[in-house]
């Protein structure tokens, strides 16, 4: 009995410790603890990820053959099965790319369970591990959200801050993922919240960070590429990369289209298939694919590492980026688990890889412009994709570590967001013009 008594006063000191500071303060310390948490989960998640895709995809002939093909279809298509399993009978509120981590809040009690960030960590693991195309982002966002919400539940959190605290969460997990702490703050804050001026932006800045010193510290260098020394000399250069944000915008309003509109035509009631086919014809299309492309699987960073170092161009890559849309939105589309900023990344990169041969002969410096046109376009469609063209060039900025390349990136953002806004204003007024009502 006396020890019971003594621990009980033990963790009321605790507690009372936490609580004496002001909201705020208690923000920021929560937020100090729910980074190094998601620093925690990303390395977990990566290296289960790598753990399955070495004794799955990897062990497959380098030839063609019949074991190399039945595998390329076989284990996506089982990765995604598996996944939409355990989401629909565990935990449905998990499903979902991860970065609408407040989507699945209940509206009444703002608090996210953990039993979402467990179930979607293994279902994510399954489907990336086992070669399908998304990101690992979406999970570790998760686990960030309901450890950010346990923390805030027991630190006394009012209910109407709970939701920005799982937003630091959020960034914490992409902060992990990417090593990039500050393009998710402004991610965050961009699409996520909508707003720059919430008083609790320094509890967000101190989640994210904690997340990719974590990270960092776990998995070693995580950047993705090791710097660019990329210097443009005349103005006339911003209008190429102008062009290429303008190229590169309709690719990320096709890549979250092809997402809505697979989504979509599973979800019909009066579908003739079964719910639990449509994953397994939604991987055995992927491995389909990945027979011709086989970077489209996984997480595909690799291929965006060797893009922002400007050792990879020509055709290749811009079918790539194709390829990458496709199998993505066959991926989470048809009910698989997994991030969708990751490939929109890869998008990005392989696209502007590709531009890189016809556009860099129009620099001042075309043996620079590989790399920077990589880094540009994933700026420009991240912005198109995600409406978020401040991420865009802080991400361009993060990424290559060089100033030199934020003028290009901001030319190329700022394009890609008024061609995308042009694209989908036709898109709702030509619905507006066909819809005929009864």
């Amino acid at each position: 009995m006396l020890f019971r008594k003594r621990t009980e006063e033990f963790f009321e000191d605790i507690l009372s410790f936490f609580l004496r500071p002001s909201l705020s303060e208690r923000l920021v310390i929560t937020g100090a603890l729910v980074g190094t948490t998601a620093g925690f989960a990303a390395y977990l998640f990566i290296r289960l990820i790598n753990f399955l895709s070495h004794w799955t995809i990897e062990q497959l002939p380098r030839q063609m053959s019949f074991w190399r093909y039945t595998g390329y279809l076989f284990f996506p298509a089982l990765g995604a099965f598996l996944g939409y399993i355990l989401i629909r009978f565990f935990c449905p509120e998990a499903h979902g790319h991860g970065t609408e981590v407040l989507n699945v809040l209940p509206e009444k009690s703002p608090w996210l369970s953990a039993r979402v960030a467990i179930i979607k960590l293994i279902a994510s693991a399954l489907t990336i591990g086992l070669g399908g195309s998304a990101g690992q982002e979406g999970p570790v966002i998760q686990i960030g959200g309901a450890t950010a919400s346990f923390l805030g539940k027991y630190l006394r959190v009012p209910d109407e801050d709970i939701r920005v605290l799982i937003s630091a969460g959020a960034a914490a997990g992409l902060g992990a993922s990417f090593g990039a702490p500050l393009s998710a703050v402004f991610f965050i804050m961009e699409v996520t919240l909508k707003d720059f001026a919430s008083s609790l932006f320094s509890s967000i800045v101190i989640a994210s960070v904690s997340g990719a010193v974590t990270g960092r510290l776990l998995m070693g260098n995580v950047d993705f590429v090791a710097g660019l020394s990329y210097t443009w000399i005349k103005p006339s250069d911003l209008l190429v990369y102008a062009l290429l944000g303008l190229l590169c915008a309709p690719l990320g309003i096709l890549y979250k289209m092809a997402i809505e509109k697979v989504e979509a035509h599973c979800a019909l009631e009066k579908s003739s298939l079964s719910p639990y086919l449509f994953p397994i014809l939604g991987g055995i299309l992927v491995g389909e694919i990945a027979l011709f492309y086989p970077e489209v699987m996984g997480t595909g960073k690799k291929i965006v590492d060797a893009a922002f170092l400007g050792s990879l161009g020509g055709f290749r890559m811009g079918a790539l980026a194709f390829a990458k849309i496709a199998a993505t939105a066959l991926t989470l589309g048809t009910g698989g688990s997994g991030g969708a900023f990751m490939p929109a990344i890869f998008i990005g990169a392989t696209a502007g890889a590709s531009l890189s041969g016809p556009l860099g002969h129009l620099l001042t410096r075309a043996a620079l412009a590989r790399g920077s046109f990589a880094i540009a376009g994933t700026a420009s469609v991240v912005t198109s994709s995600y409406r978020a063209p401040i991420t865009g060039i802080i991400m361009a900025l993060e990424m290559s570590r060089d100033y030199g390349i934020v003028m290009p990136a901001m030319a190329a953002c700022a394009i890609s967001f008024v061609t995308a806004a042009a694209i989908e204003r036709g898109r709702v007024a030509k619905r507006e013009k066909c819809y005929i009502p009864k």
